[in-house]
């Protein structure tokens, strides 16, 4: 929740809502709804019947999948959207960015700003854009990254803060099989970088 309430902060928006789930062939299954920033429950629950259809249960996750690409962008407005609920929500511009952590999965994070408040620009898209690119993991649930004996001995010496020739002198092995392995490691907790693996850690345990 802290991660999303200050995202909402760098951007200047209202509210923002996190959506995770998986989207099938016709359907999409919602595993995570969080949102924050409402002031009142019944604007938390305009915002809600703005973006329900007797059609589907999540017509916003339906339309965006197919028509946005995974980069940050004003949303445009939506036939299955009642947008005259923005107004008693006291939510108007909207603001998206979509994530594909693995084939059908999507996290979606979903700005709004206050009615009447400006428009999100390029300078907003780009804020979101670098800070999904450098916290992602945040947002991933944590899941049990299953791995091997060896791979958890070079986490725990990453996690030392060690250096990857200092890791296989410790492990009693070649710099480039050390290397191997941490990116085996990066590569099955989803982070791209030692910073990213701090960041998760501080999050989460691993």
């Amino acid at each position: 929740m802290h991660v999303v309430a200050g995202l909402t902060r760098v951007v200047s928006a209202e509210v923002c809502v996190l959506v995770t789930g998986k989207r099938g062939d016709a359907s999409v299954v919602v595993d995570e709804w969080l949102d924050h920033g409402w002031r009142t429950d019944g604007e938390r629950t305009a915002f809600h019947e703005a973006y329900q259809a007797p059609t589907t249960a999540d017509p916003l996750i339906r339309d965006l999948m197919h028509a946005v690409e995974p980069f940050t962008r004003p949303v445009q407005p939506s036939e299955n959207i009642r947008y005259d609920l923005h107004r008693p929500a006291s939510v108007d511009a909207t603001l998206m960015s979509l994530a594909r952590p693995s084939e059908g999965e999507f996290r979606l994070l979903v700005f709004k700003r206050a009615w009447g408040a400006r428009a999100f620009d390029d300078e907003d898209c780009a804020l979101v854009d670098l800070f999904r690119a450098e916290f992602e993991p945040l947002f991933t649930a944590v899941r049990d990254p299953e791995l091997s004996p060896r791979e958890r001995g070079v986490l725990a010496l990453l996690m030392d803060g060690l250096p990857e020739k200092q890791i296989a002198a410790q492990l009693a092995i070649s710099v480039h099989t050390a290397h191997t392995y941490i990116k085996a490691v990066y590569r099955k907790l989803g982070v791209r970088s030692r910073a990213q693996l701090m960041a998760r850690a501080r999050h989460s345990p691993i």
